[in-house]
């Protein structure tokens, strides 16, 4: 794992972005990269990726509220790149957010579904119009998933990643257990009002 320090320099470029501001000025290293993809846009040599396996009992709606909080700690996640007056700016949207495909891979051979990966990874970003994040998962006959998460490298490396999947864990398991108990909550209500009104009914 990433030691405390470095973690906490990544975590905070992750969130360096100031969500206060319409354009903000590239760092010096991402200026590099935006004139890397201004000659190549359909290149997808800068981009990173990584697959995680999850076990069955995944629940796609807290998996699904889980990465739209991470969209919206880190706006960097959230950017868009153009030239303003001549320079190389980033634009936060403040309310973009981040786009999850799911796609059925239950009766793809597990050949087939390796070249779907790959074919996801080395798909090029829209650096000016599209997002620099791409969160897909497949999920398998055992019920079994597969999440596959592409980052163009003018947003994130490849520590970027521990990061994210650890906050991801974080978050899932804070909003799932949320959830449930709110559907406890609800379930104990309603039964509790339910056997109220019948005890009103009869008397």
């Amino acid at each position: 794992m990433i030691p405390m320090q470095e973690k906490y320099f990544l975590t905070n470029q992750l969130q360096s972005i100031d969500n206060t501001q319409s354009f903000i000025p590239l760092a010096h290293g991402q200026r590099a990269l935006w004139h890397l993809y201004q000659m190549a846009p359909k290149s997808t040599a800068l981009n990173i990726y990584c697959t995680v396996e999850f076990s069955p009992d995944l629940n796609l709606t807290s998996w699904h509220r889980a990465w739209q909080k991470i969209g919206e700690r880190h706006s960097i996640l959230r950017t868009t790149y153009t030239t303003r007056e001549g320079q190389p700016v980033q634009v936060v949207d403040l309310h973009r957010e981040l786009q999850l495909d799911v796609t059925d891979a239950s009766n793809w051979s597990e050949d087939y579904l390796k070249t779907q990966i790959l074919a996801t990874a080395d798909c090029p970003f829209d650096l000016e119009k599209g997002s620099v994040i791409r969160v897909q998962l497949y999920t398998r006959h055992d019920k079994t998933c597969v999440q596959v998460l592409v980052i163009h490298q003018i947003a994130g490396h490849m520590w970027s990643f521990d990061i994210l999947l650890e906050e991801l864990q974080l978050l899932y398991t804070i909003v799932r257990y949320s959830y449930e108990q709110n559907q406890f909550f609800r379930i104990g209500f309603t039964h509790w009002l339910t056997r109220y009104s019948c005890l009103e009914i009869s008397a």
